[in-house]
């Protein structure tokens, strides 16, 4: 199977023998992996998640809807490559198992709530499935205007265009920024979803078009 790209990749699917350091925090004290901290089971630690791959790509197990809701449960915090005591290879944890759901993606094999995130991002240009003439009016009443050639755009992002809280916070630095006499400017409408989890989900696609439409 040819589903893990890199041979390096490879090599750390194989490695990893479940040595459970991944799912703890600096001082060892509770769990740290989000989806093992909620399920319980270590199938739903990162090493757990590699001893599945590694059987997926022997031919042991077949992709599934179980297999997917599995490697879909994590976060991609990190944590994981934090805390894998192989420095060799643990920077490439989340690549492989972001690889893996690109493949799911790829068979169709991805749970509803994923398949629902990637159509709003899709049709809207942000997950909160809100219209794209919202975007721009964060900004409204501070002064910041819709990019037309200043010096610097300031991309505000789908949490800061759409998120009540989101929006104060970028009004806060938008203000800051104004006030020390920063030449800049926002795409409003024009803007569209950064696609930093529509990568880590594994829609590769997806997220090289939104990354053209933002370019």
């Amino acid at each position: 199977m040819e589903y893990i790209r890199s041979i390096e990749h490879k090599e750390v699917v194989h490695r990893c023998f479940r040595c459970g350091y991944c799912k703890f925090p600096r001082d060892y004290v509770d769990f740290n992996c989000p989806s093992y901290k909620v399920f319980g089971w270590d199938t739903y630690a990162p090493g757990g998640r590699m001893w599945l791959i590694r059987a997926w790509l022997k031919g042991e197990i077949e992709t599934s809807d179980r297999f997917a809701e599995i490697l879909y449960s994590c976060s991609a915090c990190g944590n994981c490559q934090e805390h894998c005591p192989f420095p060799r290879f643990s920077n490439a944890l989340l690549d492989v198992f972001e690889e893996v759901k690109a493949e799911l993606v790829n068979d169709g094999k991805i749970p509803p709530p994923v398949r629902d995130y990637f159509k709003a991002i899709s049709v809207n240009g942000n997950p909160y499935k809100l219209p794209r003439e919202e975007r721009g009016k964060w900004a409204q009443g501070i002064g910041l205007e819709r990019y037309s050639g200043q010096e610097f755009l300031l991309y505000a992002g789908c949490v800061a265009s759409y998120d009540e809280v989101g929006q104060k916070m970028a009004r806060s630095v938008a203000k800051v920024l104004l006030s020390g006499g920063l030449s800049m400017g926002i795409l409003a409408e024009e803007e569209s979803c950064d696609g930093a989890e529509v990568k880590v989900l594994g829609e590769t696609e997806l997220f090289k078009e939104l990354a053209r439409e933002n370019i």
